[in-house]
């Protein structure tokens, strides 16, 4: 089993990167958990995803709906577009 599986341990400041970096490749916004994911994909494929492959999240980003949103770049969005509401 170990040969068929990978991990690492992930800092937040990286996983919090991956949500980015996963929204402006992508646009989708990820949670917490798939951004651990992600960010453990990346390393193993060293930055080459030319490959098929599969991360799992455990959630939803609605779970983590500031964190998602906040470090996907979201949320300056939103508050850009509320401040420069007609009337």
């Amino acid at each position: 089993m170990r040969k068929d599986l990978y991990s690492i341990s992930v800092k937040n400041v990286d996983h919090y990167q991956a949500i980015k970096e996963v929204y402006e490749r992508s646009g989708i916004v990820i949670e917490p958990h798939g951004a651990v994911g992600w960010r453990t994909l990346d390393t193993y494929l060293q930055g080459k995803h030319d490959k098929l492959a599969a991360i799992y999240e455990t959630a939803e980003p609605g779970k983590f709906p500031m964190i998602s949103r906040r470090q996907s770049g979201l949320y300056r969005i939103s508050r850009q577009a509320s401040k420069h509401k007609p009337g």
